[in-house]
């Protein structure tokens, strides 16, 4: 899947620039026809797409391509992070693999994809790793495969360019990007299914299905000879038969994993590759004039799906040029966090500590609620089945006594989490993980639900700080954490606004605010969160506008 996902960065990217691109694979003057092909679309941007609501972005997105596929000489060097959010990290998933891309003339020169381990082999690094790094998973040190530790891309992409450069690969890149495997789901969702050849027993590759079928056609029977071992060795020590042989879940004798298996197991991918390009571009059976129709009639989906994961952050970009990397800000494409915002800010931000791909099944429903009133402390109900902790004594028999009275706003954050596995297999097992709360410096926390005492970072991102905190759901079941804070005086009524940065990899988001004025009016409003929002109180009536 990994390779699949560096193709598909760079097919949109040739795509993205209009049906013309069709003839790269038919002459080896690529770079003229590419830089051609920029031209016109930029020229002619309603034969990219007749959407008015795309155009604009499709301007910027050509744009980012003639400075990228120019005839200058230069040699340009790409480095692309290939995150499975299934494994959710905070900015976006695990980094198992990674590519170099080399493009010379409006041409695509090489590329390759490695393994984010065996970088790490070679890398001695000397970034430390976060006090939750230490304790929660026992890493002393950043390796290559944990730069993608924070929210902020810009920040990882630093940091991975830099931990890069400690291993004997030296390189300054003039790109980094980030693609989380869940944009092969959006693909899959304009070719239609998909049969490959030597997979027929999986059946059609679907958008709905397909990360799962790569996980059990790529990890499966090699997780299963590991726990048949196991199961034997267990047989030995403890002289209790087992059922070692039989593959739980469909009753099928496990099968022997030869060292050609192991190193061939990916060889699915390539194949499925070839079945998407044909389905995209068409096949050599084809004439031309019939592959350009097809190349040109996908074009507008192509397109539409860079922008929307451009948009929702399963695709984000760096530049080391200051021109390409103002676009990509002015488009809110980066993946940045905004250090300029004042008013009230919020960004959830999860991290899986060891939990396998458990975020497949991991549904989240957020609540926030900004009390002017100061007066609607969480109160705890046992019986109800209420968690609630309070900071201090004090702050409890308030609450539970009904006197609790803030002169500043209060905050209540709710993230419920629904894990919806049946149980626990090679993908999934009970959900662990870390979280970081980001709110507006000078936030102070007052009652928490479903976690410990949380963590404290001060002064992140210049004018926020996060709120840390481990939390544990079994299989099944569904977990409301909640933490409540007063928020800092500069956050008033008059003029509130609320600022929600989404996280890279996690999908569709429903959410929930709420205001309470300081009459005890209550406001409402319910969207889906699909990408950076500003939430805006405006008389009467909550507004949404998404970046």
């Amino acid at each position: 899947m990994k390779k699949i996902l560096v193709f598909v960065v760079f097919l949109m990217l040739i795509l993205g620039v209009g049906a013309f691109f069709v003839y790269r694979y038919f002459t080896s003057n690529q770079g003229v026809l590419a830089e051609q092909a920029i031209a016109f679309a930029k020229s002619n941007i309603e034969v990219v797409t007749d959407d008015p609501a795309l155009q604009d972005d499709a301007m910027t997105f050509v744009s980012l391509l003639e400075e990228i596929f120019v005839r200058d000489g230069r040699v340009r060097h790409y480095l692309i992070l290939l995150q499975n959010n299934m494994e959710l990290r905070p900015g976006g998933g695990f980094l198992g693999q990674y590519a170099t891309v080399v493009v010379q003339d409006a041409t695509v020169v090489s590329w390759e994809v490695f393994d984010a381990n065996h970088l790490d082999r070679e890398v001695v690094s000397d970034i430390a790793a976060p006090a939750s790094f230490q304790q929660y998973l026992g890493i002393s040190k950043m390796e290559f495969r944990d730069s993608n530790w924070e929210m902020d891309f810009p920040l990882n992409a630093e940091r991975a360019e830099h931990l890069y450069n400690l291993s004997s690969r030296s390189q300054q890149f003039d790109g980094i990007f980030a693609v989380n495997a869940s944009v092969m789901e959006d693909l899959l969702a304009i070719t239609g299914p998909l049969r490959v050849t030597g997979y027929e027993k999986h059946g059609e590759f679907t958008s709905e299905g397909v990360l799962l079928q790569i996980q059990d056609i790529v990890e499966k029977p090699f997780i299963l000879a590991q726990e048949r071992e196991a199961c034997r060795k267990r047989e030995l020590k403890t002289g209790i038969e087992e059922v070692c042989n039989t593959d739980p879940e469909t009753g099928e004798k496990i099968k022997k994993v030869t060292h050609a298996d192991r190193e061939n197991r990916k060889q699915v991918l390539p194949l499925l590759l070839q079945e998407i390009l044909t389905a995209l571009i068409g096949s050599s059976e084809m004439s031309l004039s019939d592959r350009f129709s097809l190349g040109k009639d996908n074009l507008p989906k192509l397109l539409s799906m860079a922008v929307q994961n451009l948009g929702d952050r399963d695709i984000q970009m760096w530049f080391r040029e200051q021109t390409q990397q103002e676009m990509i800000a002015q488009k809110n494409w980066g993946t940045a966090v905004d250090t300029a915002w004042e008013g009230d800010y919020l960004a959830v931000v999860d991290a899986n500590l060891g939990a396998l791909k458990s975020d497949y099944y991991i549904k989240r429903t957020l609540e926030y609620t900004v009390d002017f009133t100061g007066k609607n402390a969480q109160v705890n109900d046992v019986s109800a089945g209420r968690m609630v902790r309070y900071r201090t004594p004090e702050i409890g028999s308030q609450v539970l006594s009904g006197l609790y009275d803030s002169d500043l706003p209060l905050a209540t954050m709710r993230m419920s989490y629904e894990h919806t596995a049946k149980k626990a297999n090679y993908r999934t097992s009970d959900y662990h993980a870390y979280t970081r709360l980001y709110t507006p410096k000078g936030a102070s926390w007052k009652v928490r639900e479903w976690f410990g005492v949380p963590d404290v970072e001060e002064d992140v991102y210049g004018n926020k700080q996060a709120y840390g905190y481990k939390f544990d759901i079994f299989i099944g079941d569904t977990l409301p954490t909640m933490l409540q804070y007063t928020l800092p005086e500069r956050i008033t009524e008059d003029g509130y606004a609320l600022k929600i940065q989404k996280q890279s990899g996690v999908e569709i988001l429903p959410t929930t605010v709420r205001v309470i004025t300081g009459q005890g009016k209550e406001l409402e409003r319910t969207f889906d969160l699909l990408r950076d929002a500003i939430v805006r109180l405006e008389g009467d009536r909550l507004t949404v506008e998404y970046l």
